[in-house]
């Protein structure tokens, strides 16, 4: 008995998240561009991140024609080597886009805060995310030898476990997020405003992840 495919589930949760985060992204692009007129690096890093968000979610969606979603017993043979050439590209798309997503959201609070610890702590955040992130995408691209003995199983090949990889990878995005998330916190906290002015002022900061 077949089981059930995921691959609406699959579509929704990839394209639903990307036409926001693309809203968003463009708006964010027109305001700069057409309105302040203050286009700055993390403004460029942001871009970076959205193509790399954009050709993963692309790729995940292609994914579901060859399989993906189902389970493997229920895809044929024919189908394998291209569903695996797609995953191949969504794992390093990810965690591109993941990478320089963190990158971008740096160097907008290096624009915005100028307290000594703020930016400190800031770019620490990012140098931390710069050397989490270059392994694990190396480690993604190089974890067979030959590369295509990933997608191609035709070929003598010898591929690692890179579950290690993945939870290393998420444990730093993790502790990179709660950094950040308190650094804008503590910043706005001691500024002497109305307690409205600063639920403001953090809604405005933390706009700047989007």
């Amino acid at each position: 008995m077949a089981v059930p495919s995921r691959a609406p589930q699959i579509l929704v949760g990839n394209i639903i998240p990307q036409i926001f985060a693309s809203l968003f992204v463009i708006a964010r692009m027109i305001t700069k561009i057409r309105i302040t007129r203050a286009w700055g690096a993390d403004d460029t890093v942001l871009v970076i991140a959205w193509l790399c968000s954009l050709a993963l979610t692309i790729l995940a969606c292609l994914e579901t024609r060859y399989g993906a979603g189902k389970h493997l017993h229920d895809v044929p043979f024919t189908s394998l080597e291209a569903g695996l050439n797609l995953e191949y590209g969504t794992r390093i798309t990810y965690f591109l886009a993941l990478g320089f997503t963190k990158v971008s959201i740096c160097l907008f609070y290096l624009r915005v805060f100028r307290e000594r610890y703020s930016r400190i702590i800031a770019m620490g955040t990012m140098g931390f995310t710069i050397l989490f992130t270059v392994p694990t995408v190396l480690v993604s691209i190089f974890q067979c030898n030959p590369v295509r003995g990933f997608w191609d199983k035709t070929i003598k090949s010898t591929c690692f476990n890179t579950n290690p990889n993945l939870y290393a990878s998420a444990a730093c995005n993790i502790a990179a997020d709660t950094v950040l998330i308190i650094l804008v916190v503590f910043s706005v906290l001691p500024l002497k405003l109305v307690r409205r002015q600063k639920i403001v002022l953090l809604i405005v900061i933390s706009s700047g992840w989007l």
